[in-house]
């Protein structure tokens, strides 16, 4: 049966995009010449700058979402998608009805009966009202995004920093269906590095990672670019308009992509 629903992104502060700009704001900064010990100096590397596609194009602007949590609605109950880094993480599901406790996750009955884990978590007004409700844990892992992909579908990236920035930590993608009675997950690839943010174009799947970039197709996972010099920088959003115009928002700029000739070009915002 198939279960018709509303779909609301909430990226936390109800609106995780403030001041626009133009793109005549940013000019092509040479990769090689990036200095990781300018990322957190400033400017512009203190202002991080995240991307969408607005009426078929670009459009960037100051990121207002706080990491490591985002928010998806149902007309059934809501999803909350938590990345606590070395204090965990976990995909939540709180639904609407309270009188309903159990739930199906792949097949096993699960209780609605996780707390909030406030532990490592910030005071953040948006999602105060999961704090003090029970809630079902769906997938246990740091999330670092959760997006609709298709009806009653999502995709998920799972990963963990690695504890030494020069290393790689192994991360995934799922993808999950929302059943009348439940929810089912199976994972459709493994990342060998920290999973991060994920965007879909047609068949194709692109994620960020902690220090590169991947494609998946059908099962296939090509890495793209590896040792990138984000790692620095945070990637916090990722659209697709097609393969050749794939643009990353991180701090400092934001980077457009072009996976079919595999090429990369960061463009650094011209501090004011």
């Amino acid at each position: 049966m198939r279960i018709a629903f509303i779909i609301i992104l909430i990226f936390l502060k109800w609106n995780c995009f403030g001041q626009i700009f133009k793109s005549n704001q940013f000019k092509p900064f040479p990769v090689s010449e990036f200095n990781g010990d300018q990322w957190n100096q400033s400017p512009p590397y203190n202002k991080s700058f995240a991307v969408a596609i607005v009426k078929g194009g670009l459009q960037i602007s100051k990121n207002q979402a706080p990491e490591g949590f985002k928010q998806v609605q149902l007309n059934t109950g809501t999803f909350l998608a938590m990345d606590l880094g070395e204090w965990g993480g976990a995909l939540y599901y709180l639904p609407n009805d309270t009188s309903k406790r159990k739930f199906l996750v792949n097949g096993e009955s699960q209780d609605v009966n996780s707390n909030f884990p406030m532990i490592g978590v910030p005071k953040i007004p948006s999602i105060s009202r999961f704090y003090k409700k029970k809630l079902l844990r769906v997938l246990y892992g740091n999330i670092s995004d959760f997006t609709p992909y298709s009806d009653s579908t999502f995709l998920i990236a799972e990963g963990n920093l690695p504890t030494d920035i020069n290393n790689k930590a192994p991360g995934a993608l799922y993808k999950l269906f929302v059943k009348s009675d439940g929810f089912n997950y199976s994972k459709i690839a493994d990342i060998h590095d920290s999973s991060g943010k994920i965007a879909t174009y047609k068949d194709f799947i692109f994620s960020t990672t902690f220090q590169g970039f991947y494609s998946v197709n059908n099962g296939k996972v090509e890495m793209l670019f590896d040792n990138l010099f984000w790692k620095w920088l945070n990637p916090n959003s990722i659209v697709a308009i097609n393969e050749h115009h794939i643009y990353v928002g991180m701090y400092g700029g934001y980077a457009e992509i072009d996976a079919v000739k595999k090429r990369l070009i960061f463009y650094k915002y011209k501090a004011e």
